[in-house]
């Protein structure tokens, strides 16, 4: 049995996916917090992993 796909990014992964500082991984999930896309468990931040890439292909389009 294939193990089960990954669902949502916690920020240290959105860190080092972007290369980013803890605090502008943390500014990124607070921007998707206010767009009401963000889900919490606890103390722990966690986007959608579907909804992060969406983001990320819109803002590397508008780069090109």
């Amino acid at each position: 049995m294939p193990a089960p796909k990954k669902r949502f990014y916690k920020a240290a992964e959105i860190q080092t996916i972007l290369g980013v500082s803890r605090g502008k991984a943390n500014a990124i999930m607070h921007m998707f917090e206010q767009r009401g896309q963000l889900f919490r468990d606890g103390n722990t931040l966690r986007v959608e992993v579907k909804v992060f890439d969406e983001w990320l292909e819109e803002r590397t389009a508008r780069r090109a």
